[in-house]
């Protein structure tokens, strides 16, 4: 598993901030999808000024579903002055059923501080076969010659 190492010090740390609030939100759309079909699998993870951010890198897979593509945008700041970035995946299922998605791990440290775990967020995808959406799944015939 790779590290990315995301800097974020736009502007200094208050000293009356002794332990920041970093927060994870993970969102994949669309939630409900068939197999083979691409998911985009989104973690946006929101900080005060000031603190490093260190957000693991899964090398093939993310839960049951496997990596096809990867980025990050550029970070943001918001109205309240937290600076905002957001990692995505192309993921993609091939088995039907409920798969759990973990956001990876996100660790935060203040200038001179631990590194510390911020909590992870969770978000189901739900994959559906689509032999069992098809009412007729039994009636399979060859293709017709040219």
């Amino acid at each position: 598993m790779r590290v990315l190492v995301l800097v974020l010090l736009l502007a200094a740390a208050r000293a009356d901030d002794a332990s920041p609030l970093v927060t994870v939100h993970a969102v994949a759309t669309p939630d409900d999808t068939t197999i083979g079909t691409r998911v985009r699998y989104e973690v946006t993870v929101s900080a005060p000024p000031g603190i490093e951010i260190v957000v693991a890198q899964p090398a093939e897979r993310i839960g049951d579903m496997d990596i096809l593509d990867f980025g990050t945008t550029p970070p943001t700041k918001t109205a309240d002055g937290r600076v905002v970035f957001q990692r995505w995946w192309q993921l993609v299922a091939w088995s039907p059923g409920h798969h759990l998605l973990t956001s990876p791990r996100v660790q935060y440290r203040s200038p001179g501080g631990e590194l510390a775990d911020a909590p992870a967020a969770d978000v189901g995808v739900t994959v559906e076969s689509l032999l069992e959406r098809n009412k007729d799944a039994s009636d399979i015939r060859d293709i017709k010659p040219p």
